[in-house]
């Protein structure tokens, strides 16, 4: 290659192209994409007599791949504080640093050989990758740690119901009595129900995580919304000794929401409390604040610890050994909280009774009673 080839290829190039003497390691030419790279110009880069040996950036690889004169392929992050410190070179640059994408090859210019460094700037590659990148081992860990936290409680709740139904299933034909037999059967449909919720569960808790449940806002009435659900609450309560209390503030309150996914959450809330509370009040109701709505409902009952209640809404773990599991309906609910960007959790203190909550932000007009 003649010396007028090598200095029109060297200035053609995208990436940037710098010459050194692979005896002393001098810099001897270089193109206009190298001084924008680093932020020099020509007169720094001729007053300073800049070394491929000298550069404290220079991976030893490469500095022995010049000595050696060999091809090398090589990525390596460029510190500008380095150079400052050693002031090799002043940089117009605030910048922390560069990582770069080098090719090293000999050429032979009109009978004298030089080594040539072609180099790319890949830092906000780089960047993007290391920010979606994750460890393996630790997704692996992530993954594992879920599914025996799943298992582990879809096989307590899938067990529950399904022993019952088995187990009654073998006894009603021993029933003595019609009163008996239709005990057992109650039992078996009871169960059968408990079954049928949590497969149904599983699978819309699967469809929201995957993103195919697509929510389904429209305008509606709160206030009517929740006198309506309070009449199917009532009918699902047997317990004489629990009364019950309904805040309903407004006269009208109408919202832009998921009015089937509001009345899901509302009745698994209000279902686990009615559940843990044997006598004394539970109390249902909400409130309109700038930016959403917040429903609650609470009652005297069991209570949790501060520390407890967490364990429970992440990793799905019963309270005590005679509680039914509370998890999959918990992740549910959770997966349509979280869909709709709002906020769920509960607050508890022992010996007193839970609050389970919702916030969702929402678009709301309210008439006041």
């Amino acid at each position: 290659m003649n010396m007028v080839e090598l200095d029109s290829l060297i200035h053609v190039l995208n990436e940037g192209v710098e010459l050194y003497s692979p005896e002393s390691g001098s810099l001897l030419d270089l193109n206009e994409r190298i001084y924008k790279m680093f932020g020099v110009n020509k007169e720094i880069v001729s007053k300073e007599g800049i070394s491929i040996y000298v550069n404290p950036n220079f991976p030893k690889k490469l500095k022995d791949a010049c000595r050696k004169k060999k091809h090398i392929r090589i990525k390596f992050p460029y510190f500008f504080d380095k150079i400052r410190k050693c002031q090799y070179y002043e940089s117009r640059y605030k910048r922390k640093e560069l990582y770069l994408q080098c090719f090293g090859l000999l050429v032979v210019d009109g009978g004298v050989e030089k080594y040539m460094l072609i180099m790319d700037d890949i830092t906000a590659q780089q960047k993007r990758n290391k920010r979606s990148s994750i460890p393996t081992k630790v997704v692996t860990e992530r993954l594992k740690k879920f599914k025996t936290a799943f298992v582990e409680n879809v096989t307590h709740e899938v067990r529950t119901p399904l022993n019952a139904i088995v187990g009654f299933s073998q006894l009603i034909g021993t029933a003595q009595t019609v009163e008996e037999r239709n005990e057992y059967a109650r039992i078996i449909s009871d169960n059968a129900d408990l079954l049928t919720d949590l497969v149904d569960n599983i699978l819309e808790l699967s469809e929201m995580e995957t993103g195919y449940a697509k929510p389904d806002r429209q305008w509606m009435d709160f206030s009517v919304f929740f006198e309506d659900a309070i009449v199917q609450l009532k009918s699902v309560l047997d317990k004489s000794d629990v009364e019950l209390i309904f805040k309903n503030p407004y006269e009208s309150c109408e919202i832009l929401m998921d009015k089937a996914r509001a009345l899901q959450v509302t009745s698994y809330l209000t279902g686990r409390i009615i559940k843990y509370v044997q006598k004394g009040y539970i109390e249902i109701g909400y409130r309109c604040d700038e930016k959403g709505l917040y429903t609650y409902v609470k009652g005297t009952g069991i209570g949790l610890p501060e520390e407890r209640w967490r364990t429970i809404i992440s990793y799905f773990k019963k309270s005590d050994d005679f509680l039914q599991n509370i998890g999959v309906g918990f992740a549910l609910c959770g997966a349509i909280v979280k869909g709709a960007r709002g906020k769920f959790g509960m607050d508890s203190t022992e010996n007193e009774g839970p609050c389970l909550w919702i916030w969702i932000p929402c678009k709301q007009t309210i008439v006041e009673k």
